[in-house]
């Protein structure tokens, strides 16, 4: 048996070493960089950077200057006690809080939309508390903006909380003691006054010290405020044009009365009348696409149907059909607002179709 000398060895050895020390400086650095670089998951770039919110009329990002960054340092991790029955603002105005330079807000509806999210890393299942009132300003006079009743709420603030609503992801190597956590869609809708309102808002906050807070942004526009881009039409921005189209119905009428020469019944000129007037109505107040076009198509129907045109039942059941499924996924169920959008509409359709 062959048995190599003590030279030939030590140089294969030291050629090894080499080798080992050439892998472990190229695979480390590798390791490293494949390690920081892989993927992050999509609540770990929401906490990074926050996401994008829309303005539901048009389906645009809500612009930078709609949108509040609120430090987090001006907070203290005591609980936060607000007597309902109570002078709120003086107290708002008691705690350590943050308030906002007053903006002034252009709007033809009356009503301000108000949105808060917030981000970041907590080591505790204690739960985070962020409250927002919204004032109004008329010279040097404050008061609180009234709430919609439409959309009653329990508080006139805007209350926030990690104890719902709330996105959690676990940290790797925490062993479940820390998570980064997402609070997003609380949301408030305010009367305001038109054309112009100055509006300023307060906020106050229990964030325990154990939160790492990357951020919290109030949001506020004039139509609801979305985190994903909606429909179009549940948008408004065309509903405009559409309301010219109106136009089209006195001319309809015209050809229609040229061809028949006459009405069926006062009976049937009547209903069909009152018929056209609602929906003329609807068409002209309401700003949603899928309404307005929705009562444009009855509105046709109506004027075909005082002339007694058997097509008057498809053009209804048409522009019906629609507005109900839209509103049904607008108002997300059978509720008390899809009610009330497609009751009416509902009662007259069958008081045409069973009037024939």
């Amino acid at each position: 048996m062959y048995i190599l000398p003590l030279k030939a060895k030590s140089k294969d050895f030291l050629r090894l070493k080499a080798i080992a020390y050439a892998l472990l400086i190229v695979v480390l650095p590798c390791c490293l960089f494949l390690y920081t670089c892989a993927p992050k998951s999509k609540l770990e770039k929401q906490i990074a950077h926050a996401p994008e919110l829309f303005d539901q009329s048009n389906n645009e990002e809500i612009p930078d200057s709609q949108q509040l960054m609120i430090p987090a340092s001006v907070f203290s991790g005591d609980a936060l006690q607000i007597d309902d029955q109570g002078d709120i603002l003086a107290q708002f105005k008691a705690l350590p809080h943050w308030e906002s330079p007053i903006m002034r807000v252009q709007n033809d509806f009356g009503q301000l939309f108000m949105h808060l999210d917030f981000a970041g890393i907590q080591n505790t299942r204690k739960d985070a508390e962020i409250y927002v009132l919204a004032v109004c300003h008329l010279g040097s006079h404050q008061t609180i903006c009234p709430l919609n009743s439409a959309y009653p709420q329990e508080h006139v603030y805007l209350n926030a909380s990690t104890k719902d609503q709330t996105e959690y992801q676990t940290i790797g190597g925490s062993s479940g003691k820390s998570w980064y956590y997402y609070a997003k869609g609380y949301t408030a809708e305010y009367l305001i006054s038109t054309p112009v309102q100055d509006v300023s808002f307060i906020a106050v906050a229990s964030i325990p010290q154990e939160y790492q807070s990357k951020w919290i942004r109030l949001s506020t526009a004039t139509h609801p405020i979305l985190h994903t881009q909606t429909s179009y039409f549940f948008q408004s921005h065309h509903s405009k044009y559409y309301k010219f189209l109106l136009l089209l119905l006195p001319i309809i009428a015209g050809i229609m009365f040229l061809h028949y020469r006459g009405f069926e019944s006062t009976q049937v000129l009547a209903l069909g009348i009152l018929s056209l007037i609602f929906f003329t109505l609807s068409t002209y107040i309401w700003d949603l696409h899928y309404l307005v076009i929705s009562c444009l198509l009855m509105s046709i129907a109506s004027v075909v149907y005082i002339y007694s045109d058997s097509y008057f039942r498809l053009i209804y059941l048409v522009g019906f059909l629609m507005l109900a499924g839209f509103a049904l996924q607008f108002y997300g169920g059978m509720n008390k607002e899809f009610l009330i959008k497609t009751g009416m509409p509902l009662l007259i359709g069958l008081a045409l179709f069973f009037s024939k």
